[in-house]
Order: structure tokens, then C-alpha cells, then sequence
């Protein structure tokens, strides 16, 4: 458990604003010291050539902090207009994602160790220098000079490209993708596929509840963790919340059997094992991917924005994701030990939260204002009903897909239109599609056939 807390609190720390420069002015006050060994390494010639004259390195030193300097503060100042448009014109929900990005954390290094080797060189002038050391500070004040000005114009290259709506909607997907995956090589090392005679029970008495202790929002817990050690103490655990869960002080995160064994050392290493954090996380929570999408298709919805293509994109990369999770195995919720005892009881995201989350709000805005949105939506759930791996998650999608079908369109619609959108209700009247043989019913890979979600390797 401890591992795992460390690891959750040194990727919070990565993700802050202030590591990398401080880093990065620490590589620069460490590079000026190596002005010695460089000068002498560097032939006569060099030297001769590169050594300032009329002790003119000290005041290109100064130049070079205060350029540094002003160009550190103008790229807070284009992040900041970033951070804003993002925030007004997609999704606050974003901001976080922009400020972990390593191309804005790589150039505030850039610019911070310029300033720190200009500092450090400095004193080292001070004190006299060679000829040698001054030709090795004047190259590496050029080398540094030159590395700041690209990285600040591809900071702006950058961003530039970034604030599109489609590029912003790839990022998120591309995280909540990573996320699925991570969880995937998670339940295939843990073993927690679900096995026959695996579906948990949960105990009629009741048993000790460990509170949360904090308001805050649940970020991971630690399963494995978990797992072992309800194993070694012999007890039986019921985890209460999900990651993505928000919880209040007294909170159950988990509910333990038989109670009377429950300390209070006991019950707190069971709380270490979840980590708890003021914000949700895509790495963790993939359910926050499908939101942050669907929060972008609505702003491109409003009447502000009127840009349904962008919205249209969204509902594109929410389907990959959801075609993903819809064709995974059905995980455990009773996670057995080594003996096969029960141990651990969890609680997974029901399909149709997810369903309801990502594309319901889309829906009844597609419906007032972009009714071929809604034709999409629906050809999404045909492709999900055809890729969902167990007869719930077929049953979820063609209940949701009823819903969406029965909304009323209240915008002006083309022959074209109407046409395409009574096939989408009529084939949404039909029963759910039943898997093909050698479907994931069956054991193997179920059949898509749709030119937007292939069945690819999942």
C-alpha cells in the first residue's frame, strides 16, 4: 500500500507547474560549473576564436538573464490566455491538462536554466576567468540562448494547433484510451477476470464501515493491496466506492467482515490503500474522458458556438471508447485469494451509467438543435448493441438507445434527414442484436461491422 501511495503522490507532483523549472534552473547552475573541464578540452584554436574580448561575456551574461527572464514571463502570460480560452470555450475541466502538458512544463525548464547558468556564470566571473573557461561560458551561452528561442517558438507552434477544438477532443481521448489500457494490464495481472461462480454475495449483517476522513473525491484504490492483505488477516471487505466517486467525511469507503476484528491500526492501513484528491483524474477515472468529450460537443452545440461537426468529432472518439469498453471482458466482483476464497467485493460502473453520462445531455441537445447528431448517436448504439460482450450490456444500450429515439426533434429537418432518422428509430424498434457465432458470447472477438468502429485488437 505504501508503494502505491507513493506512486499517486509522485505523479502529482510531476503534474505540477513548479518541478520542471525548478529542475531545470538547477541544471543551469550546475552547467556552469563544467565551463572548466569544457575550456579545457576545447582546441587552441577554439579558444582564440570563441574567448570574448574587452570583457564582453559578463554583460552578454546579463543580456541573456534579462532576455531569459522576459521570455519566461511572456510564455506565462500566452499559458495564462491558453488556460482561459480553454476554460471559457471548452471546459474548465481542462485547465489541468493543459498545465501538465510537457511542452509547456519543457519550455518554462528551458527558460529557467538559462536564467540559472546566467547567475551562476556570473559569479564565476567574479572571480577572474581563464581564457578557456570564458570561451566554454560563451559557447554555452549560446547553446542555451539559441535551445530558449526554439523552444519558445515551438511553445507557440504548439498551442497555436492545440487550442482547436479536435485536437483538444483527440487529447482527451488519447488519455482516457491510455487509462483504458492501464486498467486492462491491471486485471490481467491481478488474475481479475470474472471465472464462473465468481458473482459476490454481500453479507446481510452488517459489517464495520472505514470512513473516508475527508471531503474529496476518490482517485484509485489499491486492489491488489487490498486483496492480500483481507487474505492475510482473514477478513472479507466490500469497497463502497468507485474511482470518480465523490465522498463526504463519513463516507463508507469499505465495509468489513467480521467486525470485531477491525482496529483502529487495522483500519487505517485499509484507508491508505484508496487515495483521495480534490479533482478527478482521467488516469485513473475513464468515465471523466466520456465527460470532458461530452462537455466539448456541448459547448460546440450552444448557440455561442455552432459548430456541431466539432461535436459531431466528440460523439466519434466517445464511440471508440465506448465500442472498447463495451467488447471487454466482464471483470469480477468477488476477487478470490490464492485458496479461492472470496475476499473482496467490488463495485464496477454499471454500462448504462456510462452511457447515460457520456451521451445523454448530447442527445437532448442534438434533438433542439442538430437532429443528424442524434442519427449519429443512434448508429452508435446499433454498433455498441452488435460489440457488447454479455446480454446486460446489450440490454443497457438498446434501452438507452429507445430513450434517444423517442426524444422529439425540434429543429427544421431535410427529406434526407428524415429519412435517415425514421431507419435509425426503425431499426432501434427491433430487438437487440443477438451475438454472431464466435462473439464474445462465445469466448472470441464479436463482430462490428461498422466503417467508424472496427473490431480492432482491443
Amino acid at each position: 500500500m505504501l508503494l502505491f501511495r507513493v506512486r499517486a503522490l509522485l505523479g502529482a507532483v510531476m503534474d505540477g507547474l513548479w518541478l520542471h523549472p525548478t529542475l531545470g534552473v538547477a541544471l543551469g547552475a550546475g552547467l556552469a560549473p563544467l565551463a572548466p573541464r569544457i575550456g579545457s578540452a576545447l582546441p587552441a584554436a577554439a579558444v582564440e576564436r570563441l574567448h570574448p574580448v574587452n570583457g564582453s561575456l559578463q554583460p552578454g551574461l546579463q543580456t541573456l538573464a534579462g532576455v531569459a527572464i522576459t521570455l519566461l514571463a511572456l510564455t506565462l502570460s500566452v499559458l495564462m490566455v491558453v488556460l482561459q480560452s480553454v476554460a471559457s470555450q471548452y471546459s474548465p475541466r481542462l485547465v489541468r491538462s493543459i498545465l501538465r502538458d510537457q511542452v509547456s512544463q519543457g519550455t518554462f525548464a528551458t527558460l529557467a536554466a538559462a536564467v540559472g547558468f546566467s547567475g551562476v556564470g556570473l559569479a564565476l566571473l567574479e572571480g577572474g576567468a581563464t581564457p578557456e573557461v570564458g570561451a566554454a561560458l560563451a559557447m554555452q551561452a549560446a547553446a542555451l540562448a539559441a535551445l530558449a528561442f526554439g523552444a519558445l517558438v515551438y511553445f507557440i507552434h504548439y498551442y497555436t494547433f492545440t487550442l482547436q477544438a479536435p485536437n483538444l477532443a483527440y487529447r482527451v481521448h488519447h488519455a482516457t484510451s491510455r487509462a483504458l489500457a492501464s486498467a486492462e494490464r491491471i486485471e490481467r495481472r491481478l488474475g481479475l477476470a470474472r471465472a464462473p461462480g465468481t458473482h459476490g454475495a454481500w453479507p446481510a449483517d452488517p459489517g464495520h464501515a472505514v470512513h473516508a476522513g475527508d471531503v474529496d473525491y476518490v482517485q484509485a484504490f489499491d486492489e491488489g493491496a487490498l486483496l492480500r492483505y483481507a487474505s492475510r488477516h482473514d477478513l472479507r471487505l466490500a469497497v463502497r466506492a468507485a474511482p470518480g466517486d465523490f465522498v463526504a467525511e463519513r463516507a463508507a469507503l469499505l465495509e468489513v467482515w467480521p467486525a470485531e476484528r477491525v482496529t483502529p491500526a487495522r483500519r487505517r492501513t485499509l484507508r491508505r490503500a484508496f487515495y483521495l484528491a480534490n479533482d478527478r483524474r482521467v488516469e485513473g477515472d475513464p468515465l471523466k474522458g466520456l465527460e470532458l468529450l461530452a462537455e466539448i460537443a456541448l459547448r460546440a452545440l450552444s448557440p455561442d458556438h455552432n459548430d456541431p461537426r466539432t461535436a459531431e468529432t466528440c460523439v466519434l472518439y466517445q464511440g471508440d471508447l465506448l465500442v472498447r469498453m463495451a467488447r471487454a471482458p466482464d471483470c469480477a466482483d468477488a476477487l478470490q485469494d490464492a485458496a479461492g476464497e472470496v475476499r473482496v467485493l467490488r463495485r464496477a460502473r454499471p454500462f448504462a451509467e456510462l452511457l447515460e453520462r457520456a451521451l445523454a445531455d448530447v442527445a437532448r441537445h442534438a434533438a433542439a438543435r442538430h437532429p443528424p447528431l442524434l442519427c449519429a448517436i443512434l448508429e452508435l448504439c446499433r454498433d455498441l448493441r452488435r460489440a457488447a460482450a454479455t446480454p446486460e450490456r446489450r440490454e443497457a444500450v438498446a434501452s438507452f438507445a429507445r430513450e434517444v429515439a423517442e426524444l422529439e426533434v425540434r429543429w427544421p429537418l431535410l427529406p434526407s434527414d428524415r429519412r435517415r432518422l425514421g431507419a435509425c428509430r426503425a431499426d432501434t424498434a427491433q430487438e437487440p442484436a443477438r451475438s454472431e457465432p464466435g462473439s464474445a458470447a462465445g469466448g472470441a472477438r464479436p463482430v462490428v461491422p461498422s466503417f467508424r468502429f472496427s473490431p480492432g485488437a482491443p
